[in-house]
């Protein structure tokens, strides 16, 4: 189970047997801790590196080689839909450990070792996806 916080609340992303090994995407309520709301993914979870939620998005990512890192794929809670992307990070190492945005600073953060890449990233105001990163930091 992986979980994730953004700008409209808490989330889980997870797989099971009976979702065939695909992802599955909950909402939590934020007062009882229950699941809010539930999407079925159409991303296996073991071909995922990692996922992340901005806005209302999930994203996941996946290796491409030794040092770029590909947010490949994109499902928007809102309207059901899924969008393929090919948004290529660079990365420090070969592998790292978590990734995650940050909704205070809008900021998406790996990390691996002890040490953070912080990527700023931009989204398109009328679909909330993310479009844009630049602007690597080293800490």
């Amino acid at each position: 189970m992986d979980f994730a916080a953004d700008e409209n609340g808490w989330w889980v992303m997870y797989a099971s047997e009976e979702s065939k090994r695909k992802m599955i995407l909950a909402k939590i309520d934020e007062k009882s801790f229950g699941i809010e709301d539930e999407w079925n993914i159409g991303v296996y979870k073991q071909l995922a590196g990692n996922a992340f939620m901005a806005c209302g998005v999930m994203y996941a990512t996946k290796p491409v080689d030794l040092n770029t890192e590909e947010i490949y794929y994109a499902f928007d809670t809102k309207t059901g839909q899924e969008k393929h992307l090919n948004i290529r990070l660079q990365k420090f190492q070969e592998k790292y450990s978590n990734m995650d945005y940050n909704p205070t600073d809008q900021k998406l953060y790996m990390y691996n070792n002890g040490y953070y890449m912080i990527y700023n990233v931009r989204f398109n105001k009328a679909s909330c996806l993310l479009f844009v990163i630049y602007d690597i930091r080293n800490v």
